[in-house]
């Protein structure tokens, strides 16, 4: 359930509704419903005593706050309300979380990107970490920049007055380190932290804010002259560059464990480019696969999570579990088939469960023989337990192994995202979803560098959070 009598996570001492309403400046605006599958029961109060009125409210049916606070009878807490022109008191545990979708327990996404808010930019080409002529959406000025994000809020935001009118708030603010977020759902904030987040670096550059809200920030310059984002799909190493009076910074916005960034569009790419000069390694074996599959480093730069799977797959059968292809052919990818075809409970035929059978006995032999992967007991176990939808866990986990613990490899690999002159910018989540706007600045030249395969849940055949990533810290 989704109601306002839940504990606040971020708040453990307190319940949603201090958050979504209380302390919400603009609660007279919210929309609230009884939640789904539950009936209110409506009592008026005397004498600090509550009587029922023998009135119940059905789910979903919506209801008006006449009180920010609740108040408590008996241990439990009750808000009061207005429902068709009788006040009372209803338990705030009856009363859903403001969200818009009223058929599922999590709102409908927003459904914006970063180019929503900068598509009002003017069309440039500029030189981008030493690449000439990136397409660019530039912008000279804050009211510039301001105007399309409106323009974005108003024309790209679906049924969501509310959310627009909290970021066209915060865009009039004088302080730009805190944004007030309360009574947006989390996975609204999230979604903001994603993609309006690449953007807030522009917004606190232009206002002069960003040694208030960006820890370090002496690689930024003083005068903002412009502040630009690429547009070009295939150019993927940097979202925003910022153009100073003396000064050129490019940066890559990550929100929180967003901060693992796509190792296949972002990494692999480049290394195709130039593996045949190579020592032997994980990493050259994984280019000249790509490669020998036909793509060009442009279409797997562009983010085509199809590419990544294929490639992930065909290197995961080669070079991790060794399967020669007169075992397993994999034609038009058909191991990846044979897992959706079984999750949607098709029948295969005996080719198919015959390669199943190879690649599943393969990923056991290379347990026993306790080779490198990075997944704890616990995820080899669900992996073990899980089979065939666990396969795609098992190729992220291990190719990320091989790569950690390859140190040829590592070295590709730093010098590709270290050798670029840019800054990993880390919106903190925890502060975010608070309204506190706190931004780490990473040197990929001075961080840490761990390739990740764990971005996805184990049984997630799809992988839809990712496959291979990296961090940088």
């Amino acid at each position: 359930m989704a109601h306002l009598g839940q504990i606040d996570r971020r708040f453990p001492g307190q319940v949603v509704f201090t958050r979504y309403v209380t302390e919400n400046a603009d609660w007279k605006k919210l929309k609230l419903r009884i939640e789904n599958g539950q009936v209110a029961e409506m009592f008026q109060e005397t004498n600090n005593i509550l009587d029922s009125m023998n009135v119940t409210i059905q789910p979903r049916t919506e209801i008006k706050l006449l009180s920010e606070k609740y108040k408590e009878f008996e241990r439990k807490k009750y808000a009061n309300i207005e429902y068709q022109r009788k006040k009372g008191y209803i338990l705030i545990s009856k009363i859903r979380k403001p969200t818009d979708n009223l058929n599922s327990e999590r709102p409908q996404k927003l459904q914006i990107l970063a180019e929503d808010f900068t598509e009002k930019g003017n069309n440039e080409k500029i030189t981008v970490l030493s690449k000439k002529d990136v397409p660019v959406k530039l912008f000279n000025s804050y009211d510039d920049l301001k105007k399309s994000i409106v323009w974005g809020l108003d024309n790209k935001i679906r049924n969501n007055d509310y959310v627009i009118e909290k970021i066209k708030a915060y865009l009039d603010k004088d302080d730009l380190s805190e944004i007030d977020l309360n009574g947006i759902d989390d996975s609204h904030i999230d979604e903001l932290g994603v993609y309006f987040g690449e953007i807030l670096i522009g917004i606190l550059a232009f206002k002069k804010q960003l040694s208030d809200t960006c820890t370090p920030s002496d690689m930024f310059g003083i005068n903002l002259k412009s502040f630009s984002i690429p547009t070009d799909p295939a150019f993927k190493l940097v979202d925003s560059s910022l153009m100073f009076d003396t000064t050129t910074v490019s940066v890559s916005s990550k929100y929180d464990k967003g901060a693992a960034a796509s190792f296949m569009s972002n990494v692999l790419p480049y290394g195709m480019k130039y593996y045949s000069g190579y020592q032997d390694c994980f990493f050259k074996k994984m280019c000249r696969i790509a490669s020998n599959m036909g793509y060009t480093s442009e279409q797997v730069g562009a983010s085509r999570f199809k590419f990544s799977k294929n490639i992930t797959f065909e290197v995961g059968l080669r070079s991790v579990l060794k399967i020669k292809k007169s075992n397993v052919k994999n034609t038009n990818h058909s191991i990846y088939e044979s897992i959706r075809k079984v999750a949607m409970n098709q029948e295969l035929s005996v080719k198919e469960n015959k390669e199943l059978d190879e690649v599943i006995e393969a990923i056991e032999d290379y347990f026993i023989k306790r080779k490198t992967f990075d997944g704890r007991e616990q995820v080899i176990q669900t992996i073990r337990n899980n089979y065939p939808f666990t396969i795609t866990s098992f190729f992220n986990y291990s190719v990320a192994s091989l790569l950690n613990n390859d140190r040829t490899s590592r070295k590709y690999v730093h010098e590709i995202i270290g050798g670029k002159n840019f800054y990993q910018a880390n919106l903190n989540k925890s502060k975010w979803r608070k309204g506190i706007i706190d931004i780490k600045m990473v040197s990929p030249k001075s961080a840490t560098l761990k390739i990740l395969g764990s971005m996805s849940g184990a049984t997630d055949f799809t992988a839809k959070q990712g496959l291979v990533n990296y961090e940088l810290k």
